[in-house]
């Protein structure tokens, strides 16, 4: 079973998360999906009708008055890393698909419904223009179950907002509001509602796919010029604390409590 969808409109591919027994999180499965979804567009791209722009959303999971677009790492599965090598291999493609949306010469829009918490967070970081309702959230929360940031992302946060903005983000497991993302540029824009949203994600992907394909493949380009990382030495940090005490400790809490 597929837990990424994958559709097709008019100058445009959507690929939506929905895993809604696991609240959409980012484990070995999804991490999978995401990558086989990156690498099938991107043979695509160049042919008669492929797409003009990309949108990345989840289906929302509501329990009570809680609504999640990405909750972070799923646990289940990640408790069954056993090691740093089996964690860097999983952190290893996650950062290699966010890279490689960073490469597309097609923009990418990421549209957020819900909480972004941790990996969820990193991720909504992935596009281009990232819209989202007022429901949003963005929790940086990684510290707190004893590991860093993940999929190269220390260096795209220190990029978007700043080294000392960004250590407040992660040392103090800030959460962000849609009315603070808005000033920080975590999001670009705020509706009202997921139907809301809907309209501007058609809005602005009828906007970019308008626009000169080959000024956007090198705007992309641009942008990536001055943006470099080293990738590999932040994957090894965060392989290297993969199931230290704190971090065991929460695994073993959260297994031992039937999670998943």
């Amino acid at each position: 079973m597929a837990f990424v969808r994958i559709a097709n409109a008019a100058g445009s591919e959507r690929w939506t998360i929905d895993r809604p027994d696991r609240g959409n999180a980012l484990g070995t499965t999804i991490a999978g999906e995401l990558a086989a979804a990156l690498a099938a567009l991107t043979a695509r791209l160049g042919a008669s009708g492929a797409p003009r722009v990309l949108v990345i959303d989840a289906e929302p999971v509501v329990k009570g008055d809680r609504r999640t677009w990405v909750a972070g790492g799923d646990l289940k599965e990640l408790a069954a890393l056993s090691g740093p090598d089996a964690a860097h291999a999983y952190a290893a493609t996650l950062a290699g698909f966010l890279d490689g949306l960073d490469a597309l010469p097609i923009p990418v829009v990421v549209a957020v419904d819900g909480a972004a918490i941790g990996g969820g967070a990193e991720l909504a970081l992935g596009g281009d223009v990232r819209l989202a309702t007022s429901a949003a959230r963005w929790e940086f929360k990684q510290l707190r179950v004893g590991l860093t940031t993940g999929y190269a992302s220390c260096a795209r946060l220190v990029r978007a907002f700043g080294l000392a903005r960004a250590q407040g983000l992660v040392f103090l497991g800030q959460t962000i509001d849609t009315s603070e993302a808005l000033r920080l540029g975590l999001t670009h824009s705020v509706a009202e509602s997921r139907a809301h949203l809907a309209v501007e994600v058609d809005r602005v992907v009828q906007d970019l796919a308008g626009l000169a394909p080959e000024a956007l493949a090198a705007q992309k380009a641009l942008f990536r010029l001055g943006t470099g990382a080293d990738a590999a030495a932040e994957l090894a940090l965060f392989a290297g604390v993969w199931r230290n005490p704190r971090h065991a400790e929460f695994l073993a809490a959260f297994t031992g409590r039937g999670g998943g």
